[in-house]
């Protein structure tokens, strides 16, 4: 049967920027083992979920955001930050349902006005870093960027380069009722599937062995080998009996992301990113930044080009002492839209006369617009 032909219209439709729009990312999960939860709907996220959407300031003065009908101006023109996300382009009141994506967008564009390069997280012993760790370490920070953490495919010439970017879940982080699901919609299908996986591996295996085998005795191997159903039933019952290799088996069929216990080898980037909050839910950099290294200049518009970077505020959240019975460990900075631990200690701030830092040790009720 002949497809139906669109009219110009629909073609037109069809075709434009609008239906163009990446399908939103799945929210966040809450850790529901926790004692307490803290959800809002207001709160920001702590990555995005939909595509941010800005228009010219032309189109902006008309509500013209290139959607079916035009957004009310109240809402969209009197910001400074114009920019948008879509919720449903059309609901059912006929209207499109959207809210400011200021929040994400003025965070991606902090942290790229700061231009501070990525680096691994180093594991330390204790939950901070203290600021002599930071000035007796000996190797240098490792970017984001490097061939070593950043792939998303396997590669046989990488050697033992880790990946980021898993086809399978994480099943560590999986409620009972949803690792019973995962098992019924997408794995119960792919036994047959599975039984070839296990045939190809076990026809390497002897491959391999074949090989070995011929040049001690130095004779020649054409690579044929030869696998019946009962060597693959073998094979099955045999790693049923050696849960290490089976469980490697498995995490290489489905694509999971490595575990520690099956693969004790991989060093602390399994382990910090696998075992307690399982695979990073993005790029390693967040997209914050793709500087590879602090080694540039900032170019003054009147001084030139300036030895160091020029400073960044960053605003004192928590004071490290409250009040005279709660003390923290350090304070709590804000700094480009991230709230961070300021374990360093570093950052110079006027006395009370006991020696204490008003803002960081103490909470500074001076200071206009808070302690920074």
């Amino acid at each position: 049967m002949a497809s139906r032909r669109l009219s110009p219209t629909a073609n037109l439709l069809k075709n434009s920027r609008l239906f163009s729009l990446p399908p939103p990312l799945p929210r966040p999960s809450h850790d529901f083992t926790a004692t307490s939860n803290f959800d809002s709907d207001t709160a920001t996220l702590p990555y995005p979920t939909y595509a941010s959407i800005e228009t010219t300031q032309s189109s902006l003065s008309r509500g013209d955001w290139g959607l079916k009908r035009p957004l009310p101006q109240k809402s969209t023109a009197n910001t400074s930050t114009p920019s948008i996300r879509i919720d449903d382009i059309d609901s059912i009141d006929h209207i499109a349902d959207f809210e400011s994506a200021a929040d994400h967008t003025l965070t991606l564009q902090k942290w790229q006005e700061i231009g501070l390069p990525i680096s691994m997280p180093v594991k330390q012993r204790g939950p901070y870093v203290s600021n002599a760790s930071l000035n007796t370490r000996s190797t240098p920070p490792t970017s984001v960027f490097e061939t070593t953490y950043d792939n998303t495919e396997k590669s046989d010439h990488l050697g033992n380069a880790r990946r980021w970017k898993f086809k399978g879940p994480w099943l560590a982080g999986k409620t009972e009722g949803e690792f019973d699901l995962y098992l019924e919609r997408h794995i119960k299908q792919r036994k047959l599937e599975f039984r070839t996986f296990v045939r190809d591996r076990l026809v390497k295996e002897r491959r391999l062995e074949q090989r070995r085998k011929a040049q001690e005795s130095g004779d020649d191997f054409d690579g044929g080998v030869e696998v019946t159903d009962n060597d693959v039933d073998l094979y099955l019952k045999q790693l049923r009996q050696d849960e290490v290799r089976l469980y490697m088996l498995v995490e290489d069929f489905l694509d999971l992301p490595i575990s520690v216990d099956s693969n004790p080898s991989e060093g602390t980037f399994v382990a910090m990113m696998d075992s307690d909050q399982g695979p990073p839910k993005t790029h390693l950099s967040a997209g914050l930044s793709y500087l590879r290294t602090a080694s540039h200049m900032t170019n003054h518009p009147v001084l030139g080009p300036m030895e160091e970077e020029p400073p960044v505020q960053a605003r004192v959240l928590r004071p490290q002492s409250t009040n005279v019975v709660i003390k923290h460990y350090c304070a709590l900075l804000g700094i480009g839209g991230i709230a961070a631990n300021d374990s360093t200690m570093r950052t110079a701030f006027k006395s009370n006369g006991r020696g204490e830092k008003l803002g960081i040790q103490k909470f500074d009720a001076e200071s206009e617009g808070g302690a920074k």
